[in-house]
């Protein structure tokens, strides 16, 4: 049977994995233009930058990272619990 500090840092480990894929979709996250005209007829505007929507983008990387952080939060717990068991463990 696997004891909770293994477990523990299993969890961390595979926590900051998930982490890193998180940051990496936040880094390269990019939204197309919507270029379509609403019911009236005309095109919303926006910001583009090298045919990007500049806000849309950077609203769908602040998603990632904000998941990103979570994960890194959770490997940060479960990290820093297995060590207090391990440190009253071996007390």
């Amino acid at each position: 049977m696997i004891n909770l500090p293994v477990l523990l840092n299993c969890i961390s480990a595979l926590g900051a994995f998930v982490a890193a894929i998180f940051w990496y979709f936040s880094a390269t996250a990019s939204v197309p233009p919507n270029n379509q005209p609403d019911s009236d007829g005309w095109i919303q505007g926006g910001i583009e930058v090298d045919g990007k929507d500049f806000i849309a983008s950077a609203l769908a990387q602040q998603n990632w990272s904000r998941r990103g952080a979570y994960a890194a939060a959770l490997a940060a717990l479960c990290q820093g619990i297995a060590m207090g068991l391990a440190a009253v463990t071996a007390a």
